[in-house]
């Protein structure tokens, strides 16, 4: 069968800033002498980890791609904040007070821990293992569809960030399929209706060439 896919980029996707939250216990560490709070964001996709890919609707599931974040970390100017609250500034990639990082797991965050009450609370916090997730807010940029077996498959290629951090309640346990934290439907819907229409199209462009070729078959043995 032939993998088809159909790309959605900037002004043709709904662009609804999300959260999407992970169970990705985030971790505090001392680097001469300071707090470092360190956890990963958002993990990519894996077929080996259901848990990486989340449910839109029946057989529909959504997956953050590597290369994702490529251009988000090298553009965007993103806060690390704690439960996605503006009031809760941890630090910051234009302070230097946080620095941001992509590896083959997915989008990592270093935030180095200022002398606040905030930072403080939520350092204990996290020591305590109260805080048990991360997190981050985003748009999306680009995505593909296909069909993988019966399923429907809209893959994250590309976002813009707005923060990171770590929450205190994950939306998903990695050893399940993951729920898109929010968002409305229809942010993906509309995609899904053009790319549905797109295969409905090509198919029957696809039939009729098909059709031309068999009948030029058949006028050839005939002559």
């Amino acid at each position: 069968m032939t993998d088809r896919r159909f790309a959605f980029v900037g002004e043709s996707i709904e662009n609804e800033l999300r959260t999407q939250r992970i169970d990705t216990r985030p971790e505090l560490r001392e680097n001469d002498g300071k707090n470092i709070v360190c956890g990963y964001a958002s993990v990519f996709y894996r077929a080996d980890n259901p848990g990486t890919q989340f449910r839109l609707a029946t057989k529909i599931y959504e997956r953050i791609m590597p290369g994702a974040f490529d251009k988000a970390i090298a553009r965007d100017e993103v806060s690390g904040l704690f439960n996605h609250d503006e009031s809760l500034v941890l630090g910051s990639n234009v302070a230097g007070t946080m620095s941001l990082s992509v590896d083959e797991h997915g989008l990592r965050y270093d935030i180095d821990l200022g002398d606040t009450t905030v930072a403080r609370d939520v350092a204990v916090s996290i020591g305590r293992q109260d805080v048990r997730g991360s997190s981050f807010a985003f748009i999306v940029e680009a995505v593909n569809w296909r069909d993988e077996k019966e399923f429907e498959v809209r893959e994250i290629t590309d976002v813009r960030l707005f923060d990171v951090g770590p929450v205190t309640r994950p939306a998903y346990r990695a050893t399940s399929t993951g729920l898109r934290d929010d968002g409305p439907k229809e942010d993906w819907q509309k995609e899904h209706d053009n790319w549905r229409e797109h295969k409905r199209a090509v198919g029957m462009w696809e039939g009729n060439l098909l059709h031309a070729r068999t009948r030029l078959s058949e006028i050839d043995h005939t002559v």
